[in-house]
This record gives structure tokens, C-alpha cells and sequence, in this order.
């Protein structure tokens, strides 16, 4: 199995846990999209990596960034909102950016 094969199993999965434990699917694959990837990600590459429409993409991302589970990163001279998945202390326990 690749590396790309495992994220993608990796997204599918936590989005079938995300909604059994009541969070909307599509959610729980943007953070797991946001958890397995090297670089920040914009609304367009979620859009693209899941194939689901950028006002979905959007949606979940704000809502995400509501929880603290998602940040959005400002790149100077980008116009798009870049976010990534809130960094994890020594506990392996997400943690806020201050």
C-alpha cells in the first residue's frame, strides 16, 4: 500500500468515525486531509482532495477553526485562506495557537 493510499484510507475512515460520534462526515475528512498533509491547504485543494464543492469546503473549514481544531494561516501576496490542523503537544493532545 503507498503513502497516498493510507491518507486516503486514513480520510475515509476518520470520516466514518467523525459521524458516528455526531460530527458531520465531510467535516472529520477535512481534518483528517489537514492532519496528513505536509503543507498548509487551501479551500481549492480540499475542494479538489475530496471532491466536494469549495462552499462546502469553506463551511466546514470555518467551523472547524470555531472548534480550534483548524488555523488559518495569512501568506503575504496569497489570496487564498490557507489553513492547517492545530499542532499537538508532547501529550499528543491538540493545543491552541496563541
Amino acid at each position: 500500500m503507498t503513502t497516498q493510499e493510507k491518507k486516503d484510507k486514513f480520510v475515509q475512515s476518520w470520516g466514518s468515525i467523525g459521524s458516528n460520534w455526531g460530527i458531520n462526515r465531510t467535516m472529520a475528512q477535512i481534518h483528517a486531509l489537514l492532519l496528513t498533509s505536509e503543507k498548509p491547504l487551501s479551500a481549492e485543494d480540499i475542494k479538489n482532495g475530496l471532491q466536494i464543492s469549495v462552499g462546502n469546503a469553506n463551511m466546514n473549514i470555518r467551523a472547524l477553526i470555531d472548534w480550534g481544531l483548524v488555523h488559518k494561516l495569512l501568506v503575504y501576496k496569497c489570496r487564498f485562506l490557507l489553513c492547517i490542523a492545530a499542532p499537538k503537544n508532547e501529550n499528543n493532545r491538540f493545543i491552541a495557537l496563541v
